[in-house]
């Protein structure tokens, strides 16, 4: 199997998570689906093989995938480098609206190369109705314009080659459209946790992440418990004399 970690807070719930399927399966995995009911954040990791075969549907955007994430100096920028998956997640079903809200750039981390970028689209959860500059999203049994699902994307991926097929490893964490100026540090702390490679220098990451994080919990109940000691304190100062101790 491929090593890879992502430091998903503990406030969000795991709803599902799934194996790692053998080498050589063609199929998309959702390796782990998770959510945050309050912020109505939602995660999921993707590892999906791709295909530069004659077969492909996309073969020059696959191409192009692999070729970028092979190079060392890729001649395409980010953004041509995902040029397909750009048009796949543009055309999605039931989907109105799509357009990017930060492009597409390359981040380093322990020496394997990542593309980030984020988009916001629509998504009509009723009859889609096709205009010349824009579409309709109508309830099919009244015809009334219904509200549409507003969500924001950030997309986080690379390609693996480690065991000897290429494979797209993806990270999808979407919140509502309205709140992501609100969560978009919160959104880019989760997706800037997400690694794949060495299993022992990830393990080395997770265990001084670990060790951080104890060290700040035993902090914080060092200062509540020095903090209820002084207010214990404070109160047996406070308490009224006796009325014997009035005369004395």
């Amino acid at each position: 199997e491929v090593a890879w970690q992502l430091k998903l807070p503990r406030s969000w719930q795991v709803f599902s998570t799934s194996d790692q399927p053998p080498p050589g399966t063609k199929q998309p995995v959702a390796l782990v689906v998770a959510g945050n009911a309050e912020s109505g954040s939602e995660l999921s990791v993707l590892r999906v093989p791709i295909d530069t075969s004659a077969a492909s549907s996309d073969k020059a955007g696959s191409e192009k995938l692999v070729g970028y994430f092979a190079s060392k100096s890729p001649a395409l920028s980010a953004k041509q480098a995902v040029e397909g998956l750009l048009a796949s997640q543009k055309s999605a079903r039931m989907q109105t609206k799509f357009g990017l809200t930060a492009e597409p750039v390359e981040s380093v981390r322990n020496g394997r190369r990542y593309i980030t970028y984020a988009f916001a689209a629509s998504i009509c959860q009723g009859q889609v109705e096709q205009g010349v500059q824009s579409s309709r999203c109508l309830d099919p049994e009244t015809g009334n314009d219904i509200d549409q699902l507003e969500r924001t994307h950030s997309i986080t991926l690379t390609v693996d080659r480690s065991q000897g097929e290429d494979v797209l490893w993806l990270v999808d964490i979407s919140v509502p459209t309205v709140g992501w100026d609100a969560l978009k540090a919160a959104v880019g702390e989760l997706a800037g946790s997400f690694e794949i490679g060495n299993a022992e220098k990830l393990e080395e990451e997770r265990a001084a992440a670990e060790k951080e994080f104890n060290k700040v919990v035993a902090e914080i109940r060092e200062k509540e418990e020095a903090q209820i000691k002084q207010q214990e304190q404070q109160q047996q100062q406070q308490k009224p004399q006796g009325v014997f101790g009035l005369f004395r």
